[in-house]
């Protein structure tokens, strides 16, 4: 289904054509829950400006402007003037975007697209998160009026198990494999990353050249690499329980790619080995001490030092999630492939 960002969120002179989407992606979500035991997926797009014909001459409705509102509608109606062709979105990445997003293996419910339409909607769920906070941390405005605990409630709802919507977050990119730019930092591994991780992006490549000599065997890896076999093994196990390589066991065994390396991403690789620790954890340190006590407005809004650790771990990951094992593969110096086949080929016999 075709949404918007205005499907999220808002702003003067948007009102009814967020109306219409917004209604669209109520219907999408409940349709999900409702189709989901016979196996339907639903995806809900959700591009921000792309260089459609939405804006172009003739195809937006203009009412008549009134001066009590050129400050607000009055922007947006100029904004929507001016802006035809000019709009960063390319519709033919988004394309393939959203393909991307329904061959995946789980298929996201919603799928932002553009770097500005995944900042706007992650800082339009802080902005939610934090007005809620704040009025229900505040004297004799508690929200939780329901009978139980929260913590009941919270199990309560646990217990009906996780719903199909992979939610924004892991939106982008972007969360699923194939989907490039997607949002979501709940799964997103730490920045300084180990050797791990390393060593398991140099496995997967070479598992990619090697695939007609599946499986290969943890000992001629381990060997390949000038590693312990153990040390090895712990996080190639990893990227098998992640979905990422396959193993056969047995001293025939071992192990190779589960998927094309094309459908594999980098990101992947990274949050296998690293896990999901956030790198960036905030505390609102700026409401303790002098300030805390004398400028309780000045935290309404989400804290600008945690939005723009937000951003640049996004765009981090956006960059991780848009290149595949076989883009690696494919910038590897010539020769390597017929090198590393051949010579691992050669051990094997």
């Amino acid at each position: 289904m075709m949404s918007s960002a205005g499907g999220q969120l808002s702003f003067a002179g948007f009102s009814a054509y967020s109306a219409t989407k917004f209604a669209l992606e109520g219907y999408a979500e409940a349709l999900a829950d409702e189709v989901a035991p016979f196996g339907i997926r639903v995806l809900v797009v959700e591009p921000g400006a792309f260089r459609t014909g939405l804006f172009g001459p003739g195809a937006a409705y203009f009412s008549t402007e009134t001066p009590a509102y050129a400050e607000t509608a009055g922007a947006t109606r100029r904004m929507v003037e001016n802006s035809d062709g000019t709009q960063p979105g390319d519709p033919a990445k988004a394309a393939a975007a959203i393909r991307a997003a329904l061959e995946a293996d789980r298929t996201p419910l919603r799928l932002p697209l553009g770097g500005a339409a995944v900042d706007a909607v992650l800082g339009y769920l802080d902005e939610i998160r934090a007005d809620v906070i704040d009025w229900e941390k505040s004297p004799g405005r508690t929200l939780s009026i329901d009978s139980g605990s929260r913590a009941d409630r919270h199990r309560r709802h646990s217990d009906t198990g996780p719903r199909p919507d992979a939610a924004i977050a892991n939106s982008l990119v972007s969360r699923a494999p194939a989907c490039p730019g997607l949002i979501g930092t709940s799964n997103i591994p730490v920045m300084k990353m180990g050797e791990g991780v390393e060593w398991s992006l140099h496995c997967c490549v070479t598992l990619a050249w090697t695939e007609e000599q599946w499986p290969v065997s943890i000992a001629r890896l381990a060997a390949w690499f000038d590693l312990p076999v153990e040390y090895l093994k712990k996080r190639l196990q990893a990227l098998v329980r992640a979905g990422i390589l396959t193993s056969a066991p047995g001293v025939r065994g071992g192990f190779g790619l589960a998927r094309p390396p094309e459908k594999i991403t980098l990101l992947e690789v990274v949050t296998a080995i690293e896990g999901g620790t956030d790198p960036f954890r905030c505390t609102e340190i700026r409401q303790r001490g002098h300030s805390g006590r004398t400028a309780t407005t000045d935290f309404t809004h989400p804290c600008g030092i945690a939005m723009a650790m937000r951003r640049a771990e996004l765009a981090w990951r956006r960059e991780l999630a848009a290149q595949t094992i076989a883009d690696l593969a494919a910038a590897a110096p010539a020769g390597s492939a017929e090198r590393t086949r051949r010579e691992i080929a050669n051990a094997r016999t």
